[in-house]
């Protein structure tokens, strides 16, 4: 009983050291940003922001080392999940956003 109690303590904070919420100042500077985006990369950010931070915040996914390719597989993968929300129409665009981002 002592173990998995400390287990979830320990996996409970490990979760605050990864998965940090950006300040509203960086928040302000990713929408500041998302400006000057192509229009279609525009779309697939507001949807990201919507949707994507229902089960992460938005310094999680912002912050992921991966290569560009493979974010259209991972958003599939979080779209089959109970509760996304996310529409298949929306894998693209949302994926698109990410793609870009991880470019930068």
């Amino acid at each position: 009983m002592r173990t998995a109690r400390l287990a979830g303590i320990l996996l409970l904070g490990s979760c605050a050291v990864f998965d940090p919420e950006l300040s509203s100042d960086q928040l302000a500077e990713m929408d500041r940003r998302s400006e000057s985006y192509p229009e279609e990369i525009r779309k697939g950010y507001a949807l990201y922001r919507r949707r994507c931070s229902e089960c992460h915040s938005i310094a999680k996914s912002a912050a992921a080392q991966m290569p560009p390719d493979r974010w259209a597989r991972v958003v599939r993968r979080m779209a089959r999940k109970s509760g996304s929300g996310i529409a298949e129409e929306e894998i693209g665009p949302i994926a698109a956003f990410l793609e870009h981002h991880s470019r930068r």
